[in-house]
């Protein structure tokens, strides 16, 4: 699990711009998912052959999959749209029901 953590951590001291984004995500899937959050994770997703480097973020609901998912589309909607396309291609969030 160190490893993990020291991946992310390395991926976010090379993208600085990206610390005040991932802050501003967690109080928004906050906001919308509310009560029914059970986790929020952070993982790194690397792939050699297509030279891609980025972060998931993965909300764990209590809620149905049709529920987080409809959760996720007004998360897209209200905020997540509206992000520069370069962060929204580095980062993706993406749901968990029950």
């Amino acid at each position: 699990m160190l490893d993990h953590k020291s991946a992310i951590a390395s991926f976010l001291n090379a993208h600085t711009d990206f610390d005040g984004v991932l802050i501003k995500t967690h109080a928004q899937i906050s906001n919308i998912f509310d009560d029914s959050i059970v986790e929020i994770a952070l993982s790194l997703n690397k792939d050699p052959e297509e030279d891609y480097e980025g972060l998931s973020i993965t909300v764990k609901t209590t809620l149905e999959t049709e529920q987080a998912l409809a959760l996720l589309d007004k998360f897209d909607e209200e905020w997540w749209l509206d992000l520069d396309s370069e962060i929204r291609n580095t980062v993706t969030v993406m749901v968990r029901g029950a």
